[in-house]
């Protein structure tokens, strides 16, 4: 299942091909586009006067070549090295136990066939020559005396058969010897050649080989159609995979869009030692406090899309919601003059500016400035861990999967929260640039990120990150193969009640829903529908589980 970026996003320059883009879970990128995505050169990204803007990254051309089959990722810790050798030593001794039974079996039978058809055929015929010469002449030995004799010859000749067959099955199992020692040899010079390949790459660039530990304290800033509903499904999964409790608020969110505050998790008291190993629900961050909840050595993430794409979908979800958006007619009135329907620090109004840059805690209304700007990505990169992009999720999930140690199937996901009924609007470069600078703090925030998440990549390494993205993708669709039916069933629309963000669904969107296969197993059904159970109902679950009496 290949993706590629929306052409619509993009404004000229060089075209490149990319198979691997995968906004999965997404309803932002709007269609599936199979080709060609064009990127436009870094000399064109400046928003305009006034704004000094860091270059769009743009993924090398070989980052992502097309791959036709899935390979088993590769881990390079000391102990996967022995394991590795153990299976090359269990593969070749099977493949000669195989080879060898069948191979020495065939042989002992068509020599032991052969053997006795000619014992058979010359001890019939010497017998038939002694009858025929004694009654034709009248003498000669009686066929009884003379069949001791044949007798005693043929088991001379059977004696001297063995011998050489026995000489033969020997070399044969010499020859096989010295080509299983050859293939393991082999084997395990390449698997550690690819080992030391890895840890050279590593040192490197900086990083030492270090073993994989399991993280299970995690700590998810989910911001707004970045494909937030799809990583919040895999974290509830995980978390009730291994039994792990979450700080859940009182509804749907933690009071959002107020700053978050401790006392809107359910449960939490405030007591010494009182944490949580998860944290995934809407807020607007405040470090000191979500430090109270979790523990010290939570792996705080989040995720950013690109500000363009983000803008029209926003105004397609957030209609109803945000006033800016609300009094506007159309998205391309929107854009030429903002100002005009925009109102600062009204209610819900940030989700029509800077979104994302509110979403981590800061004003979203503050005129850009290169020096704060950079203080304040500053401030994120220490915080967080790490920054996925919705906009390369396979990519994501992959250096995620690395950096939690979890499993393949911990990471696979189906798209959640998506429409389905709209398709993106196809802006020109000039609307594209109207918006970067109308959106400048997230443009900021969203290239700094962008440039060190191929920094990441390529420390992963590109050719194990596009075996790994391969194996993702294999995965992916082997599950939906297994759990859905072809044609999602997208439900009905309804509009927002003005209860605030977590209720939100405009008439001009409808969202995608996921449909069971009938004919599922037991197993199979119980795991297909944590996949594609819904935000809500999966924050119901988790509060009746961890709060049975309420």
């Amino acid at each position: 299942m290949n993706f590629s970026f929306p052409e619509e996003f993009a404004s000229g320059g060089p075209t490149r091909e990319w198979n691997h883009v995968p906004p999965s879970g997404l309803d932002q990128l709007g269609p599936v586009v199979k080709g060609s995505a064009t990127w436009r050169s870094p000399a064109s990204l400046s928003p305009g006067p006034g704004y000094r803007l860091y270059q769009e990254h743009v993924a090398p051309d070989n980052i992502a070549p097309r791959i036709t089959r899935p390979h088993k990722p590769f881990y390079h810790s000391k102990a996967s090295i022995q394991e590795g050798k153990m299976r090359v030593w269990i593969c070749c001794k099977m493949k000669v136990k195989k080879i060898s039974t069948t191979f020495f079996t065939g042989i002992i039978i068509m020599s032991l066939l052969f053997l006795a058809v000619g014992f058979h055929s010359k001890y019939q015929a010497q017998t038939n020559f002694d009858q025929w010469l004694h009654n034709r002449l009248g003498f000669g030995p009686h066929p009884s005396q003379r069949n001791i004799r044949v007798w005693f010859c043929c088991t001379v000749k059977v004696k001297i058969s063995t011998i050489s067959f026995t000489a033969f099955i020997t070399l044969c199992l010499l020859l096989l010897a010295v080509n299983f020692h050859t293939s393991s040899n082999v084997s395990q010079h390449q698997e550690d050649s690819e080992v030391h390949s890895l840890q050279r790459r590593k040192l490197v660039s900086g990083h030492s080989p270090r073993l994989c530990t399991l993280k299970t304290n995690v700590m998810f800033l989910k911001t707004h159609k970045t494909a937030s509903c799809t990583i919040m499904n895999l974290l509830y999964r995980f978390g009730e995979k291994h039994n792990l409790t979450f700080a859940l608020p009182k509804g749907y969110h933690f009071d959002y869009p107020n700053f978050f505050n401790s006392r809107s998790v359910k449960g939490f008291l405030g007591q010494s030692g009182q944490h949580y190993n998860m944290m995934c629900s809407h807020m607007r961050f405040n470090q000191p406090e979500v430090q109270r909840v979790m523990p010290a050595d939570t792996f705080y993430i989040s995720i950013l899309r690109h500000p363009v794409s983000l803008a029209e979908s926003s105004f397609n979800y957030f209609h109803s919601l945000a006033p800016a958006f609300k009094h506007s007619p159309t998205f391309e009135d929107f854009i030429a003059n903002p100002w005009k329907y925009y109102i600062p620090y009204l209610r819900f109004n940030h989700l029509a500016r800077n979104m994302l840059w509110f979403d981590l805690g800061f004003d979203h209304n503050a005129e850009f400035s290169l020096q704060s700007a950079q203080s304040v990505v500053a401030e994120i990169q220490q915080t967080f861990h790490f920054i996925l992009l919705a906009d390369y999720f396979d990519q994501s999930m992959v250096l995620l999967r690395d950096a939690l140690c979890w499993s393949l199937d911990d990471v696979v996901t189906f798209r959640h929260n998506a429409r389905t009924n709209a398709k993106p609007k196809c802006l020109s470069p000039a609307q594209e640039e109207q918006l970067k600078k109308w959106n400048a703090l997230d443009w900021y925030l969203y290239q700094s990120f962008n440039k060190t998440f191929w920094e990441k990549v390529e420390r992963f390494g590109k050719r194990r990150m596009d075996k790994e993205v391969a194996i993702l993708q294999a995965r992916r669709e082997e599950l939906q193969n297994l759990c859905l039916l072809k044609e999602g069933k997208p439900p009905e629309v309804k509009p927002s009640l003005g209860q605030g963000v977590e209720r939100c669904q405009t008439g001009h969107v409808t969202m995608m829903k996921h449909t069971l296969n009938s004919n599922l197993s037991i197993s199979d059904k119980e795991l297909c529908s944590r996949m594609i159970r819904e935000e809500y109902e999966y924050t119901d679950l988790m509060r009746k589980k961890q709060f049975p009496k309420t």
